[in-house]
């Protein structure tokens, strides 16, 4: 089993991908959240890069938001970043109240 660094993982580009993956793609360019989850193997990052190349592309604002910091290291590559959700969002502590969560995001321009 081979081990891949962020700077080396197999990312394909957006021609070589699933009719499933390029599915998601257009329900994002039609601007649409997504939520993307999988075992290992699914082709997850893969979706990911290629969908975050699709819309940079046409001038969107994407970002990549991780269930954790190690999760996010994966994305590491070519200037991309991703955060955890309490880092996006710039809350301190996990215990806010909902309504301080949403008035910070909607504050900050990060939720439409």
């Amino acid at each position: 089993m081979s081990k891949h660094t962020p700077s080396s993982f197999p990312f394909r580009d957006s021609n070589t991908l699933t009719t499933e993956q390029s599915e998601i793609i257009k329900v994002a360019k039609a601007r649409h959240n997504i939520l993307v989850t999988g075992q290992a193997g699914t082709g997850k990052s893969t979706l990911v890069g290629a969908l975050q190349k699709e819309l940079r592309r046409k001038g969107r604002k994407v970002a990549i938001i991780c269930s954790s910091g190690i999760a996010g290291t994966v994305y590491l590559r070519d200037g991309t970043t991703a955060s955890t959700a309490h880092a996006f969002y710039g809350l301190r502590t996990a215990d806010l109240p909902a309504n301080m969560v949403v008035e910070r995001s909607v504050a900050n321009n990060l939720v439409c």
